[in-house]
């Protein structure tokens, strides 16, 4: 190609509408292009591309004209090639397979956590409102060595009660949050980073939204 500086070509290249998942994941797939030039006639320029390993016969070689513009000293022909390539595996199909059974564990876990939470609250606000109208206890801070009001000790009981039962869902919640499918698909990915990009990438494509900071 002896006149190489005027062939510059801008090309989309279509792969089978797999590329935008496979380049957001950053997994690539390669396509090779081929630009021939007559060296009789420099105006007669082709294009050749195939996946990386196939053959260039797939396509044919296509005629490109440089014929749609120029920039400074460079004519340039634009064209859009449509590239069958190999089955591209969707990177977070496993994922995607576990994250309606997660999801709804999740939430009936979340549920359970809000409703004892919640109660586990009201039991709190109750023991110190009583312990602060019978004023013993009402300023210590660590509530294992508090000094609880004998008219207060069946409110105490009851939120020590509902903390206890509060325990296994809250730790359930949490744990099962850490089995989120983005997570586990992303755990062997190095470095920090990466992996939270990698990680956003798998919940924007369950979702249709980027995480949160606790998702």
């Amino acid at each position: 190609m002896k006149r190489w500086g005027l062939v510059a070509l801008v090309m989309v290249v279509a792969v089978g509408g797999t590329a935008f998942a496979v380049a957001q994941s950053t997994r690539t797939a390669n396509v090779e292009i081929r630009v021939w030039e007559d060296v009789n006639d420099p105006t007669r320029n082709y294009i050749s591309a195939r996946p990386e390993g196939g053959s260039w016969r797939t396509l044919g070689t296509i005629p490109i004209p440089l014929t749609d513009g120029q920039s400074g000293r460079f004519r340039y022909g634009d064209i859009t090639l449509a590239v069958p390539l190999p089955d591209v595996l969707d990177p977070w199909a496993e994922a995607r397979a576990a994250w309606p059974a997660w999801k709804a564990e999740l939430d009936r876990l979340q549920a359970i956590w809000e409703t004892i939470g919640e109660a586990r609250g009201d039991a709190y606000e109750r023991w110190r409102e009583c312990e602060q109208e019978h004023g013993r206890g009402a300023a210590e801070i660590d509530m294992a060595t508090q000094v609880i009001a004998p008219e207060c000790a069946s409110v105490r009981a009851t939120y020590d009660a509902a903390t206890r039962d509060f325990r296994g869902p809250d730790r359930a919640y949490y744990e099962h949050r850490q089995l989120n499918p983005c997570r586990l698909a992303t755990a062997s990915v190095q470095g920090y980073r990466e992996q939270a990009d990698q990680y956003a990438l798998c919940y924007t494509a369950m979702t249709g939204s980027p995480p949160s900071e606790q998702s």
